[in-house]
């Protein structure tokens, strides 16, 4: 395998995150046979990974806190709209920077750089 085959490889691992869990899967099976041939592709797959496990909490998260506020709001009498159209606002701007940094992976991989996500690169560079 070429070493233009391994960025592209380690890029795909990034990009996945547009699949959500599916993108986990597809990352966990890149690191999973491609990741004994190349280093840079197995560091870039964990990396993928572990941002992807992130993401996928924080939204739960951000939408179990948000739909309270809906929720609540609807008994306190505001306009069920208006909540309803704050919990996406909120995940929508959340799931925005994660898929930003995401690219930004991505494209370091396409250019041969490790890249380490924030928050977790460190964590997820040790295991």
């Amino acid at each position: 395998m070429t070493k233009s085959d391994h960025k592209i490889f380690a890029a795909v691992a990034h990009i996945a995150i547009f699949f959500e869990v599916v993108g986990l899967i597809i990352a966990l099976i890149i690191y999973g046979l491609k990741g004994k041939e190349s280093q840079f592709i197995s560091n870039s797959a964990k990396q993928a990974m572990g941002w992807q496990i992130l993401v996928l909490i924080v939204q739960k998260v951000v939408i179990f806190l948000t739909m309270g506020t809906f929720l609540g709001g609807m008994r306190m009498g505001i306009h069920p709209l208006q909540g309803f159209f704050g919990m996406f606002t909120v995940n929508g701007l959340v799931s925005v920077i994660f898929i930003i940094v995401a690219i930004i992976g991505a494209i370091k991989a396409l250019n041969g750089e490790e890249y380490q996500y924030p928050l977790i690169g460190d964590f997820v560079a040790k295991i």
